[in-house]
Parts: structure tokens; sequence; C-alpha cells
């Protein structure tokens, strides 16, 4: 899904997310810290970085066309010389150097998707100098089990026919698994919201 540069439209489109970013990345990121930006994306996170003074950001990408526009962009505003361009997933990079920060934003939908826990765990053991500060350091989920039998009976026992004399309903597991989303109606049943805290 996020090696299409378009994807990074919504992400950069969210104020309150970037602002919260932009206020966490300058609160951690000191003058001449070196900084790893896992993930890098579009590269928002590692020009941050670069604004708050970070003298140096590698940043990791393992998309190639993104990392292109992240490089496009690098050197579009003069940063070129200031960061290091990484086109490999982050368990197959060995960095010159560990740095003193480790920022990431693949925390996808459910703040634990992308592979985040292994790739940040591998990357926080291998990268960051001992000290060295993370962010995000934690995240909380905020879980509400509900009940949509509407959405259920449209898509979900769609899955049950058969098709032109084919079983299809094998796909209703696959189905089931699958995190989507939809608009809630009045015959939606909400329950008690569960919070949930996971720290790196």
């Amino acid at each position: 899904m996020y090696n299409a540069v378009t994807t990074h439209h919504f992400m950069l489109a969210d104020k309150i997310r970037m602002k919260a970013y932009q206020a966490a990345i300058r609160e951690t990121v000191r003058p001449g810290d070196v900084v790893c930006d896992l993930g890098c994306g579009s590269g928002i996170m590692g020009f941050l970085a670069l604004q708050a003074g970070a003298s140096k950001v590698y940043a990791i990408e393992a998309h190639k066309a993104v990392i292109k526009e992240a490089e496009c962009l690098a050197r579009h505003n003069g940063w070129q010389d200031r960061m290091v361009f990484i086109n490999k997933l982050s368990p197959e990079v060995t960095l010159p150097e560990t740095v003193d920060v480790l920022v990431s934003e693949i925390l996808g939908g459910w703040g634990i998707s992308e592979h985040v826990l292994k790739y940040t765990a591998d990357a926080r053991q291998r990268f960051l100098k001992p000290g060295g500060r993370l962010l995000p350091s934690w995240l909380e989920l905020h879980i509400m089990p509900l009940e949509a039998p509407r959405y259920w009976k449209q898509q979900m026992a769609f899955w049950s026919k058969n098709f032109y004399g084919v079983d299809y309903s094998p796909v209703r597991k696959t189905i089931s698994a699958r995190v989507s989303t939809f608009n809630a109606d009045r015959h939606t049943r909400i329950c008690e919201k569960y919070n949930m805290a996971i720290s790196a």
C-alpha cells in the first residue's frame, strides 16, 4: 500500500498527525544529532529532523519509486548533503555509525501493522546509540468492539453464496480477518472502549 507515491498525500494532509510529529521531533532532536528515519516514505520525518537541527539523516526506504521522490525533494530543498538515502529493508542495512535519534512512521492503521515491532526492535538494537531517543517510544490503541449486522450482510454474507455453480464460502474466512472500514449506521451496536498501551 505505502509503495505508491500518491498514498503519502493523505498522510501529509493529516494536520493533527503532522503537527504532533513536528512538535515531538522539535522536542527530541538536538542540534548536531544524527538521525535515522526508518521507512522514510516521502522523507517528511527526516526533513523535520533537519529543520530541528540534525546534522545528518539516514533515510531508509524499501520502495524505489517513493525514495526517488524523497531524494528529489531533498535536492529541491537544499538538504541533499545532509541526507543519506538507502533503498533497502532496514534489516538488510548496516549504518556506518550509530544514531542519536530513531524516528519512524511505519505504524499503519493499527499502530502495530507494517511489521513495525520487528523492524523497530531490530533498528533500535543495531542503529541507536546507548541512551539514544526513539520516536515514537510508545503508542496507545483504543479498541471498541461493535456489531454491524448490515455491514455483515452486505460484505460477509455475500461470500456464503454459490456463484455459477462454485461454492465461495471459504473466502469468508479471509474476509473476516481483514481490516475494514465502513460508515456506522443506527443498526451498529457499540460496546465499551478498551485501551491498550504498547511501549518500545
